[in-house]
Order: structure tokens, then sequence, then C-alpha cells
């Protein structure tokens, strides 16, 4: 899972804010070519946030494998 790639920067950096890293991840989403939303992503508030940025970036947003590999092609 995404989230993951970060999981113990918490322990690691626990000075930091959420902000500042939600600030790096959107900058990284902003060089995607697409991004694909996992089950339950409407439950996430950083899901929530990256979906509405791809949208103002005009980023394929994909919710299904299908879509995806279509579009992949």
């Amino acid at each position: 899972m995404p989230h993951s790639n970060s999981s113990l920067f918490d322990f690691i950096a626990p000075d930091i804010t959420p902000e500042y890293w939600l600030t790096g991840d959107l900058i990284l989403l902003s060089k995607c070519d697409a991004i694909f939303m996992l089950p339950g992503w409407k439950e996430s508030g950083g899901a929530l946030i990256e979906h509405r940025k791809a949208e103002e970036l005009n980023i394929p947003i994909f919710y299904e494998f299908s879509e995806l590999e279509k579009w992949s092609k």
C-alpha cells in the first residue's frame, strides 16, 4: 500500500507534520500519468485530497483494473 512507504516516518521524524508529507505527496502526484483509487478510498482524508488534486490537474483516475489496463494500451 502506498502509505506503507512512509510508515516509519513518524518514528524517524516525529516533529514533521502530516501536512509536510501531504505536500510532498501532491508534488509526486502531479508527475503521475494516472492514479488508481483503491477500494475504500472515500474513507481516507488523504485519498480524497489526492483524488481532488488529480481532477484539478486532469490526471486520469481509475477505479477498476480493467479500465486502467485498457487505458494503458
